[in-house]
């Protein structure tokens, strides 16, 4: 019967009453049937005639129509909530573990059900009997509340019964109609499916199904299989006990039918789970929940006094019991202790035969609780004392005592294993903290007892509402409605409480006692045979009771939101009076509140239960959805947001609920986005935060100031749980193909921008990131200042970043348009901007949601691993416990985390512990007062810059917190600054002697560090006290940081600066050194300074108080200042061990000159009166550019600007790379032991301890190679190299091993546990160089026709020199391919022992090869795809094919996939890089400077194998033959040496050759004392010397352009004008020098076989397949053009659309065979030609379907009808250059100048002019990004890429950190690229050139430049060391000419000795 709660409620007066009477008669009459068991013996033993009615509850003139309730009544109709037949369904009472449980307040006994439908006048004296057996507990429980005497009368018996009626009905109301199933154990409504599509869910695909961790039905006997062959004898003995004798002799009675052996396989489960039937029959509850746990409650009260009075004191009180108090001081320890013993003695009871399943079960009973009572009696004792949590810890030896008493009590002590249990002889209370091991495994036991707490409050609850109703029967007149609307609540939301509560009792103890228990025994049985076996299977049975209980990390947020409900239980009690006030109603009071219930907390309660089953729904939505998991964090995917959208649940973002337990709290947000989310444009690089390919933009809302704060992060160093309930935005989030690019993602593409793509993502998301800080600004505009800092931090590898930095300055409101270079929106001289739209800020993407504010809440600060205390005391409490614990609970701090990129081995380390701290309130305050600026320790550097900057005080003060914020913004990126502390950064420096900017600049400033220890309490130091002192305890943490204002009190001005040497100006790179200085100056002299210096080798910055001493008081002249750099040089010592020493000690004298130089050479009286003698120059562009592009039209839509195919999607990050794949199901994981021994016997490998690391699967090597396979890792046509190293290591970086994992995360941990053991005893000792190696004869052999042909007679020309340098050396090191992806790669298993390999490899058809040969397979067996490669540059030529085929072995010897992405680290030891190599030359030339003859002595290191090294010798040649020597020859070595086999980048050997030639010019330049560039153009070649260096490659006469392109770039880049320039700045600059150099390149051209296939399908679309990969060189889009322009010769109607028709796919080795090698710059036209041979092919085939046509025809028509007659619209080619020169040659000029800093030794590159030959230009877009992405990275070989090997070869620049590719800060400042359209070159493809290679040799211009700025600051050294001038311009500048190098060569000491000569000049006059 279901009853309106809300129903009349506008009616009148008498309605009103009516509906009240009426409301009473209903529920009376309703009771009725729902009390049958208890009215059956009463009606029984009164002998009454019908159904008892209560004549007063019913007004006069109202029908009585209700006996027809007591008697034949059908079972369907005995109660309102079970309408349905389906929920009469049986109930059997073996399906329930009934010890201590409540009944399912759903279901009827078919027993029951029958007898509620009988007559009760027919029940005998033994049924009655039955009844009241059955119902004891129910029976005493019912009488205790009925009356305090021992008898009552029938009418108070009869009232009491229709009072406990009442509560049964009340107790059964709910308020949502529901189908039940038969199934009763499938009855609840919250966890079906069925209910979630009744409330919204319209996911039809779900309908029905039931959720399997809430599926009841799982439960109803799933053991009996295994029952049978599980012999268990385990006596149990329960026994109740009782107030009556009666009672007792009942529980006797039934505790000997207890007692049973569980040996018989006819046992039922439910007697193995829960005891004996008869218990099971004892303990059947009532409908409205408790079971014998409550009724011995009950039984315990006074029988004399009042039950509800004595339960609640009084009404003042509250519920509060302290549960976690309890549990972590009391039952959490107890049974850990119970664990520890099993654990350490369970092989002692094996071997002694112990009984080992008894014990097991004596103790399952103590921890599980639904066989032992134990934790009834203990909550009970709790409850009747009521204790407060204030209360608590006074009370814990009390406690104690309560709990072992229960245990005694409890049927535990009865137990014949109890000796074995009970542990207790312990002194004190042992401290065990949650994180300890083992103590998780116990979370069930809080999360059971709480449960039956919850079960008890309920209960007593509805003994409550009994008083109320015997009230209500009382006082019903004076009820009002409102009054009885509040108790109709009231019931309601006790039912439907009670109802959630009953159900999950009886689901986690049936699942508990069912399957999990019988799953132990099993595996005890089975498979337990040592006591690693007991441990496993004794930890898998933990597993599954985590599991059952929701504590699993699956289902983990179903327990939060569990434990909430069961919170509102609790709550509930404190709604409801704790005893009967006073009767006496006060006329105007409500009902309410004369009893004390408190409406308010009704309603809390009731909106809190509300909620978290509105929770509980929605979560079981997400997760149907996917796999989500109570931290939330929003991952924006599609363009359009905002709050409807959101809340609609249309496609907008991805909202991700984890539970906060089950994350590791070390994982980052890139492995959580990349590996749990489908968002693949977070790109994975460097994994250190330093390159920005990860950036994401993250949004968080401060609810204090209100505002949403969006910054960019690099996701691979923030912690997923750090971005708890924060919004993530990818590049996804601002556009995608399906929903629309955003503005972002077409500049990019439009401007070229995007070549490989890979790091295009991260660069979209950096320009976002700018455009938003812009909106919030002043301004709202952004500046092209801002837009080009927007990208500073992030890298790449192919573009030059020029055409990035113009697609941001696009955006920029003060750009000039003609300053924007190539771009497909406006044209050169175009002045209308308006395609270029501006950023709209109304339109810009919500990047935080509105919902998400909302939900903002505290954290749970220490229940987890992970913790966010709240403030500053809860902090401290953590720490206290941690640090108590230290022994056995490892924690750390978390910020920012950005010390992880540094520090790597933190990312090896599992903390216990992880406290997050960036959530306390005083931590995050930036405070300013009368004496300075507070910052607080988690204050980000950014808004440390942004508050600095804002600053208001004295102008001598403004101006340094604006030098402190100017320096800020050098240090680390903007993604880093972002995220990373002000005080992180301190620790660092304090702790780990992290080389910190900020530890010198606020050392200098004066600040001060506010700490809180452990040991010493809250103390203030100086930033210099807290560097100095021992490294901080980790317990210890710095609160904030204070910057003091400085007052003058003597009128001085302040002068303050800071200065910084390191390898990129603009940041992102550590500082050689960097230096601070504040001086307080009146009148010409120096009142008091602080000087600091740093990073330069030393533990910390230091103050050079003996300097600032020796300044104080002195005015600044020459000589105190020569003494002062005297002083100095004492001080700055660098650590041995430290790089570069002597040139870092160099820069203190020259930093503490400059700022000491400006207080002599500007007197205080010129200066302003802010105390500054000149203001900061305002900020330049960094990069200006201009392009001279020529169009073709020839050939359209080749020769084209089309913008690169695909170009968008890699921005939006759509693009899929390699590990940008899906792992397929059990896909493995893998990672390389390399080794670390040049040369060495390897004896064995192990991991340490001898343990195997977490995750591990195999180790794969040479042993493991297969029946019939090859230890082969490469193989190609002349050659092969091993897999695995064999028993010998021939170099450090092989590999050893390949160690198989189950997620990359643990493959790479794996690794570094390995342990290889070598011996090099009775070895040689290993070659480790090239001497060595032809002292030894180590060299390899070089094929006589790659070996290049010697020109002239060398002998003859060096007669006839009339000058010779003889003998001159030349060494050249290495250069580290560093494209953005790394090497990466899939195999899996297919059927007929196949393999598909996805490998990102620019050889598809050798990594087939070696695949093969390594599995011993054929070649058809193997599939190897690539579709797109995240740069290659030659790198991913031969050092993919062991990747590959790694995995391809692993995968074959797994027969699972196997995937591995090379972490950045290995990847640059076991990739190498360019061939190092030592020349050694002899010259001849005439005065003029002619030369005459050359001779090279070349020996090239090519490691330990052969490679693609031979092909190295005639490229060098190739590229140094540029200039004509009269006569040539050369002797080249190709050595064997015991260094990792080097790769090929990027023009191999070319760029080698060419630095050569330029050095040999230079020298000779040098010797005769004439300019370079005459010498250069002296002897560049005519045709008829090319032609004879150059033979059949020379070409045509009009192709030779070098000669003409010489002039015109001389004129086009002014080059005569600028030199005059130049030499009139170095003669007006002392410490600045400029030098401009030109320099030509001849590049050497080979081609090969390409194929090519087209086809035509049915819709007049086009598929193209080519042997070429695309690598960023804009391969697809040249052969789309091609396809276009060949299919177009048709000139039907729509070929001018076909480009858009037309689609290049995928690389696949058994589809396009003979793919041979990408790269040498001409796949890109050989593909074209190889697809223009497919297309005439087709033309041709298709030209007599035209013919035949009526007239025109389109292009479609064309097609239908082809198809309609059968034609083969299918064609493939093979292109051969046998029609062509195999060679031909490419042209180029640049002009460079570039300025030299001589302080610090740093080059900026001024302007850089380019003039390329590219033929006719297949596409001058894609052409101009190939020549400048090459000039910059041959910009990175000759000026910033050092690359470093320790003495046996082992990389140590390694890293982001301490290897520097060129950034946007080391470009050209002004780049100038003209393209020349060479004219008519028949015999190429469409008169095309290569350009990807041959311009990277330009950038050898930057260092002949810098040459001469070097040169000339030699001379002035010289000058000053009184030397002769021409000693210093003889000297070799070596690769790369670093800021060291270059430091060096221009003197060391040149600050020294520039004070020496004034100072002797000056004592001259």
């Amino acid at each position: 019967m279901a009853i309106d709660l809300t129903r009349d409620q506008s009616g009148s007066d008498s309605d009103d009453q009516n509906t009240e009477d009426r409301w009473f008669s209903e529920i009376d009459a309703s009771c009725s049937s729902e009390c049958s068991s208890t009215r059956d013996s009463l009606e029984a033993s009164e002998h009454s005639d019908s159904g008892y009615i209560d004549n007063n509850l019913v007004r006069q003139g109202e029908k009585a129509d209700t006996n027809h309730q007591w008697v034949d009544t059908k079972p369907e109709e005995s109660t309102g909530v079970c309408e349905d037949d389906k929920f009469r369904g049986p109930l059997l009472i073996k399906s329930w573990p009934l010890g201590g449980l409540p009944r399912n307040p759903f279901c009827v006994d078919k027993k029951s059900a029958d007898d509620d439908s009988e007559d009760p006048r027919n029940y005998s004296g033994a049924r009655m009997e039955q009844r009241h057996l059955m119902n004891t507990d129910e029976r005493k429980l019912f009488l205790n509340n009925i009356s305090t005497s021992g008898s009552c009368s029938k009418h108070e018996r009869r009232h009491d019964v229709l009072e406990n009626c009442l509560s049964s009905k009340l107790d059964l109301m709910k308020d949502t109609k529901v189908n039940y199933p038969n199934d009763v154990l499938s009855m609840n409504p919250l966890v079906r499916c069925d209910f979630l599509r009744k409330h919204g869910n319209t996911n039809k695909r779900n309908q029905g199904k039931s959720l399997p961790w809430f599926d009841f039905s799982a439960v109803d006997d799933p053991s009996k299989t295994c029952i049978t062959r599980i012999p268990v004898r385990v006596p149990i003995d329960f026994q109740k006990e009782s107030h009556s004798p009666q009672t007792d002799r009942k529980s006797h009675r039934h505790a000997n039918q207890e007692r049973f052996d569980v040996e018989d396989p006819k046992v039922s489960s439910s007697q193995l789970s829960s005891g004996i039937k008869g218990c099971a029959e004892e303990k059947k509850s009532n409908a409205f929940g408790g079971g014998r746990w409550e009724s011995m409650l009950r039984r315990s009260n006074n029988p004399e006094t009042s039950a509800f009075s004595d339960r609640r004191q009084d009404s003042s009180g509250t519920f509060e019991l302290p549960l976690d108090f309890v549990i972590d001081k009391c039952l959490l320890q107890e049974i850990h202790l119970q664990y520890n013993f099993v654990s350490k003695l369970a092989i002692k009871l094996l071997e002694e035969g112990f009984g080992l399943q008894e014990h097991l079960l004596a103790l399952r009973r103590y921890h599980f609780m639904e066989l032992a009572d134990w934790a009834d009696v203990f909550v009970v004792s709790l409850w009747h004392h009521k204790w407060l949590v204030t209360e608590a810890d006074k009370r814990i030896a009390e406690i104690q005592g309560f709990l072992e008493s229960s245990i005694q009590r409890s049927s535990c002590e009865r137990d014949i294993c109890k000796d074995r249990i009970f542990l207790y002889k312990r002194q004190g209370t042992m401290h065990i903290p949650p994180s300890t091991i083992g103590v998780r495994s116990f979370d069930f036991l809080s999360f059971l007892v709480q449960v039956k707490l919850a079960a008890y409050v309920l209960t007593d609850v509805w003994c409550s509402l009994k008083d109320v109703r015997h009230m209500m029967h009382e006082k019903k007149e004076k009820i009002l409605k409102q009054e009885l609307r509040w108790l109709n609540i009231l019931m309601k939301l006790r039912h439907q409480v009670n109802h959630f509560v009953t159900a999950l009792q009886q689901y986690v103890h049936s699942e508990l006692s069912h399957v999990s228990w019988s799953k132990f025994l099993h595996s005890l049985k089975n498979k337990v045979k040592d006591m690693m076996d007991l441990e496993s299977v004794h930890m898998a049975y933990l597993s599954e009771a985590l599991r059952i209980c929701f504590l699993s990390d699956e289902t983990r947020i179903i327990s939060n939101i569990i434990e909430n409900i069961l919170q509102c239980a609790l709550d509930f009690r404190s709604c409801l009076p704790r005893g009967i006030q006073s009767t006496d109603r006060v006329p105007n009071d409500s009902w309410t509140k004369t009893l004390g219930i408190n409406t308010s907390q009704v309603m809390m309660v009731k909106q809190n239960f509300d909620k978290e089953l509105k929770e509980l729904h929605k979560y079981l939505f997400y997760h149907l959805e996917a796999e989500k998991c109570t931290q939330n964090v929003l991952v924006n995917k599609s363009r359009f947001s905002g709050e409807s959208d959101i809340h609609s649940g249309f496609k907008i973002s991805s909202r991700f609920e984890l539970e906060l337990s089950s994350v590791d709290p070390s994982t980052t947000l890139l492995e959580f986005l990349r590996y749990q989310t489908s968002f693949k444009s977070v790109k994975l690089s460097c994994g250190e935060g330093g390159c920005g390919a990860c950036v994401v933009l993250l949004s968080k809302f401060d609810p204090v100031l209100q505002k949403v704060e969006d910054f960019t992060v690099s996701s691979c160093l923030t912690l997923l749980c750090s971005v708890n309930h924060c919004s993530i935005t990818t590049s996804e989030g601002l556009g995608n193909s399906r929903d629309g690019f955003h503005p972002i993602h077409k500049r990019l593409s439009g401007f070229h921008a995007s070549q490989c793509g890979f790091c295009t993502p991260g660069m979209s998301v950096s320009l976002f990131s700018a455009l938003l800080d812009a909106d919030k600004s002043q301004y709202s505009d952004l500046t092209v200042v801002e837009a080009e800092k927007a990208v500073s931090g992030n890298l790449c590898r192919c573009t030059g970043y020029r055409p990035i930095v113009d697609a941001c300055k696009s955006f920029a409101s003060d750009v000039d348009i003609e300053d924007l270079g190539l771009n497909s929106f406006c044209r050169k001289g175009d002045k209308d901007s308006s395609s270029l739209t501006r950023f709209d800020s109304e339109k810009r993407i919500c990047t935080f949601p509105e919902f998400l504010k909302d939900e903002i809440k505290s954290v749970d600060s220490g229940m987890y691993r992970w913790c966010s205390p709240a403030s500053v005391e809860e902090l401290s409490s953590l720490l206290e416990a941690c640090k108590a614990n230290s022994n056995t609970v490892s924690m750390k701090l978390v910020a920012g985390n950005t010390s992880m990129g540094y520090y790597k081995d933190e990312r090896e380390q599992n903390y216990d512990k992880y406290i997050d701290i960036t959530r306390i309130p005083h931590l995050k305050e930036i405070r300013e007062n009368q004496n300075g600026v507070e910052i607080g320790s988690v204050v980000t550097i950014s808004k440390v810059i942004a508050a600095l900057k804002e600053i208001r005080v004295s102008p001598g003060v403004e101006k340094m917190f604006g030098k402190l914020a100017t320096h800020m913004e050098m240090i680390a990126a903007r993604f880093i600054r972002n995220f990373g502390s002000i005080g992180g950064n301190l620790v660092m420096a304090q702790r780990k002697q992290f080389p910190s900017d900020m530890a010198t600049i606020l050392l200098a400033a004066g600040a001060y560090v506010n700490i809180m220890s452990s040991s010493r309490g809250l103390e203030k130091l100086t930033l210099e006290e807290f560097l100095e002192r021992s490294p901080l305890e980790a317990h210890d943490l710095v609160l904030s940081i204070e910057i003091p204002f400085w007052h003058s009190e003597t009128n001085s001005e302040l002068f303050f600066e800071t200065y910084r040497a390191a390898p990129r100006p603009h940041g992102s790179a550590l500082a050689y050194l960097n230096a601070a200085f504040l001086a307080e100056v009146k009148d010409t002299m120096v009142v008091n300074c602080r000087l600091a210096f740093g990073a330069y080798g030393t533990k910390h910055a230091i103050r050079c108080k003996e300097i600032e001493e020796f300044l104080s008081g002195k005015v600044i002249t020459d000589k105190v200042l020569y003494e002062a750099i005297t002083l100095l040089g004492n001080v700055v010592v660098p650590e041995d061990g430290t790089s570069n020493p002597a040139y870092r000690s160099s820069l203190a004298p020259g930093f503490l000159f400059k700022f000491l130089h400006t207080l002599m050479t500007h007197p205080t009286t010129d200066k302003p009166s802010n105390g500054y003698h000149l203001d900061p120059p305002k900020p330049l562009p960094m990069l200006s550019s201009s392009q001279n592009v020529p169009i073709n039209n020839e050939y359209n839509p080749v020769g084209q600007p089309v913008t690169k195919v695909g170009a968008s999607l890699q921005a939006s990050g759509e693009a899929v790379y390699v590990d940008d794949i899906p792992s397929p199901t059990n896909c493995l994981y893998g990672a390389f032991i390399y080794s670390k021994k040049p040369f060495a016997r390897i004896k064995g490998i192990h991991f340490k301890d001898d343990l195997v690391p977490t995750g591990v699967v195999a180790v794969i090597s040479r042993k493991d190679v297969p029946k019939g396979g090859k230890n082969i890792g490469m193989k190609i046509g002349l050659g092969s190299d091993q897999l695995f190293a064999e028993d010998f290591t021939t170099s450090v970086g092989e590999c050893i091993a390949f160690v198989v994992a189950d997620t990359q995360r643990h493959a790479d941990a794996a690794v570094n546990l390995a342990v290889v053991e070598y011996e090099t005893e009775d070895l040689e000792p290993p070659i480790l160089s090239v001497e060595d190696a032809v002292k030894k004869s180590s060299l390899f052999d070089i094929i006589p026709f790659l070996y290049p042909q010697q020109v002239g007679d060398t002998s003859k020309g060096m007669a006839e020199a009339d000058h010779q340098i003889l003998s001159s050396e030349i060494r050249l090191g290495s250069q580290y391919v560093f494209y953005m992806e790394t090497q990466t790669a899939l195999a899996v298993p297919d059927e007929d022992n196949c393999i598909v390999v996805y490998s990102s490899t620019q050889t598809p058809q050798y990594v087939q090869s070696s695949v093969a040969a390594c599995l011993g397979i054929p070649e058809n067996n193997i599939r190897v795809i690539t579709r797109r490669v995240g740069g290659g540059f030659g790198g991913k030529s031969v050092k993919s094919m062991p990747v590959a085929t790694a995995c391809a072995l692993a995968a074959n010897k797994l027969q699972r996939p196997v995937r591995t992405y090379v972490n950045r680290k290995t990847d640059m030891i076991m990739t190498g890089g360019r061939h190092p190599m030592k020349i050694t030359y002899s010259v001849g030339f005439k005065s003029t400077g002619k030369i005459t003859a050359l001779e090279l002595e070349i020996l090239i290191d090519a490691g330990a194998s052969y490679g693609f090294s031979m092909f190295i010798p005639s490229n060098l040649i190739g590229s140094l033959k540029k200039y004509n020597w009269g006569a040539l020859s050369f002797d080249i070595k190709l050595c064997k040496t015991n260094l990792l086999s080097r790769a090929i980048m990027r023009s191999p050997g070319d760029v080698q050759g060419t630095y050569i030639a330029e050095a040999i010019i230079e020298n000779i330049a040098s010797s005769l004392s004439l300019e370079v560039d005459t010498i250069r153009k002296i002897n560049l070649h005519t045709h008829e010397s090319l032609a004879l260096f150059y033979k059949d490659g020379a070409g045509e006469p009009h192709e030779y352009t070098l000669s003409s392109m010489w002039d015109k770039v001389g004129v086009s880049s002014k080059f005569e004008e600028r030199v005059s320039v130049v030499r009139e700045f170095n003669e007006s600059n002392m410490w600045r020098k400029r030098g401009i150099s030109r320099v030509p390149i001849i590049y050497e051209v080979l081609l090969f076989a390409t194929p090519g296939r087209v086809s035509v399908l049915s819709d007049g679309t086009i598929v193209v397949e080519i042997g070429g990969i695309e690598l960023g060189q804009g391969l697809w889009t040249k052969v789309k053009q091609m396809t276009s322009y060949a299919l177009g010769m048709l000139q039907c109607d729509g070929t001018e659309e076909l480009l858009e028709k037309i689609r290049v796919i995928q690389s696949d080795s058994l589809s396009m065979v003979q793919g041979n090698f990408t790269g040498g710059s001409t796949t890109s036209e050989g593909s074209c030609a190889a697809v223009r041979l497919c297309c005439e092919t087709l033309v041709e085939r298709l030209k007599p379907l035209m013919e035949r046509s009526d007239g025109p025809i389109t292009w479609n028509e064309l097609i239908s009808q082809a198809y309609a007659q059968s034609v083969n619209l299918s064609a493939s080619d093979l292109y051969t250059p046998k029609d062509t020169p195999m060679q031909y040659l490419n042209y180029g000029t640049a002009v460079s100048e570039v300025e030299v800093d001589l302080v610090t030794g740093q080059t900026t590159v001024l302007q850089t002019d380019i003039l390329y030959d590219c033929g006719k230009s297949l596409n001058p877009a894609v052409d101009l990004g190939q020549i400048e992405g090459s000039f910059v990275q041959g910009l990175g070989f000759f000026m910033l890429e050092e690359y470093i090997e320790d003495p046996e070869g082992l990389l140590l620049t390694d890293s982001t950190w301490t290897y520097k590719i060129p950034t946007v800060d080391t470009i050209p400042k002004q780049f100038n690229v003209e393209i020349l359209n060479g004219g008519c070159h028949e015999k190429r493809v469409l008169s095309s050139k290569a350009s990807g290679e041959p311009p990277l040799l330009l950038a050898a211009s930057v260092h002949c430049a810098t040459r001469q700025a070097v040169k000339e600051a030699r001379k002035q050294l010289c000058m000053w060391k009184g030397e002769n001038g021409s000693s210093g311009s003889a000297f070799q500048l070596p690769v790369p000419a670093t800021m060291p190098v270059v430091k060096e060569l221009c003197g060391l000491d040149i600050i020294e000795s520039y004070l020496e000569w004034k100072l002797h000049d000056n004592s001259n006059l």
